[in-house]
């Protein structure tokens, strides 16, 4: 099977997480470089907490089900069963949130943080809605429709943000938290048109109270998952919560300046993600283990070469891009960045051997690492950022990020035995696609 076999997907994918990208400078110029810190420094907390939540919804109820639904299209009840937990945990974990609010408030040193929670609870809540019907069309391996939702949230969250922008309207965090809410709104709009158009809906009249047999299945898979990406939301945002805590909301600002750039590299492992999870997993379905192998070795070597490319541009062309987007705002920050482009090198390593443990039915390894990394990153920031500040915090990432892949990647290859030769070898693919094109 080759790569050019998933170039509609891919291209799909590429242009919804390209959007993406434009998001990250388009709110970096009108958001980090506009607000005060501490509005800043707000919106970046509560963005945390409703990715962070989203993302382990993601994990108990929308991976397991991706999986699942992806090998057989017509176990409807799976569908049930990913809704119905979904949303009870998002309840859950909602009023767990909602009764903890006043101390976290004085924990992050954010006196208007528990005012503005509930917030963050709602755009979880719309954020799950969209995720579980894009997540359907990514199971079904419709992937224009999946792209095709978040991209209307990213343009009209980007079409919002310019024209406020431009008028010097933005002035505090809410109203960059009700931008992505109508964002929201408008995708699932669109999404919900989508499914009047294909007959989508047509899926409830098999609707039953008689999934608790799927909900167990998912739960069996899911809680491994969930408890693997909670501890992935440690990993990434306990920079933030320890630099807001240890240092203030001024160096919370100048931190993110320099992550935002993580977005970049990002895209790729999101495109890998969206595109192939649901191959990996058929192929291990159907025990085609050669051709998982030659899948996994071309993407490795893919992602590693683009963000190797990518981690050049920074590098080379550092200070110009942060004059450009940050009006020389953050000159801190440059020097960082310089140091921060080594996360590209290290991250292609973990992305693909990280899916390929889940699909073939491994996540229990996938949660041990992620358990011993947020351990490690928590370690690694508290006692870094209080004798190196925000450069600390760097070095953590670099350092917990490297331990991921070399854990991840000596994992897998114990199951589809592939080699460095053989992933590096794979320029081959590239140069005879080429002269075929020629």
């Amino acid at each position: 099977m080759k790569l050019l076999d998933y170039s509609k997907n891919t291209l799909w994918a590429f242009t919804e997480k390209g959007i993406q990208a434009v998001y990250g400078i388009v709110f970096a110029v009108y958001v980090l470089r506009a607000l005060p810190s501490g509005e800043s420094a707000l919106y970046i907390i509560l963005q945390g907490i409703f990715l962070s939540f989203s993302n382990i919804l993601q994990g108990l109820a929308l991976n397991p089900m991706v999986k699942y639904f992806s090998e057989d299209n017509s176990r409807n009840k799976i569908l049930f069963a990913s809704f119905f937990i979904n949303f009870t945990a998002f309840g859950i974990g909602s009023v767990l949130l909602f009764a903890s609010k006043t101390y976290l408030s004085s924990v992050l040193k954010l006196p208007t943080f528990d005012e503005t929670l509930y917030l963050a609870l709602l755009v979880t809540f719309c954020f799950s809605l969209k995720n579980f019907i894009c997540e359907v069309y990514r199971a079904k391996n419709v992937i224009w429709i999946y792209s095709l939702i978040n991209i209307i949230f990213l343009v009209f969250c980007i079409v919002l943000l310019t024209i406020l922008g431009l008028s010097d309207k933005i002035s505090n965090a809410v109203q960059v938290v009700w931008i992505n809410i109508f964002g929201l709104l408008a995708s699932l709009v669109f999404a919900f048109c989508i499914f009047l158009k294909r007959k989508s809906l047509a899926i409830l009249k098999s609707f039953a109270f008689t999934f608790w047999e799927e909900v167990k299945t998912l739960l069996n898979f899911g809680k491994f998952t969930a408890s693997a990406l909670t501890f992935h939301q440690i990993y990434e945002r306990i920079d933030i919560f320890m630099i807001a805590a240890l240092l203030g909301d001024k160096e919370v600002a100048v931190y993110y300046a320099v992550i935002n750039f993580k977005k970049v590299y990002e895209l790729i492992k999101q495109v890998v993600s969206v595109v192939f999870f649901p191959t990996f997993s058929k192929l291990w379905y159907e025990r085609k283990l050669v051709e998982l192998k030659k899948i996994f070795e071309k993407v490795v070597f893919t992602s590693f070469v683009v963000n190797l490319l990518v981690s050049l541009v920074l590098l080379v062309f550092a200070n110009e891009i942060f004059s450009l987007i940050y009006g020389g705002k953050f000159p801190e920050g440059i020097i960082l960045l310089k140091f921060f482009v080594v996360y590209g090198i290290v991250l292609p390593w973990s992305l693909a051997s990280e899916l390929v443990l889940i699909a073939i039915e491994n996540p229990k390894f996938v949660l041990i690492v992620r358990v011993v990394s947020g351990i490690l990153n928590i370690v690694l920031n508290y006692f870094l950022i209080a004798n190196f500040g925000i450069a600390g915090s760097i070095f953590a990432t670099l350092l917990s990020t490297f331990y991921l892949g070399f854990a991840y990647t000596k994992k897998s290859r114990e199951t589809i035995d592939f080699t460095l030769v053989g992933i590096f070898s794979r320029y081959k693919d590239y140069l005879n696609l080429a002269k075929n094109k020629v």
